[in-house]
């Protein structure tokens, strides 16, 4: 059932909630780990280091953009 006067609501729970998932994300990287520790990982994996650097920095705008409706 859908509540037209509710969606627009639930919309914004949920991009709030995602955003900040990734704003968490980012942060479990970046002050946890370390950019140059992420990268490490990343290339034990077998995948590019700079990889993790464009995941973290997709993980931050990403979720700024979530939560501001962009």
């Amino acid at each position: 059932m859908n509540h037209q006067n509710t969606t627009p609501y639930a919309a914004l729970v949920l991009r709030i909630s995602l955003g900040i998932l990734f704003l968490a994300h980012f942060g479990l990287k970046f002050f946890v780990f370390t950019p140059s520790g992420t990268a490490g990982f990343f290339s034990s994996l077998g995948l590019p280091s700079g990889l993790a650097y464009l995941t973290m920095a997709l993980e931050f705008f990403g979720g700024i953009a979530l939560i501001l409706g962009l």
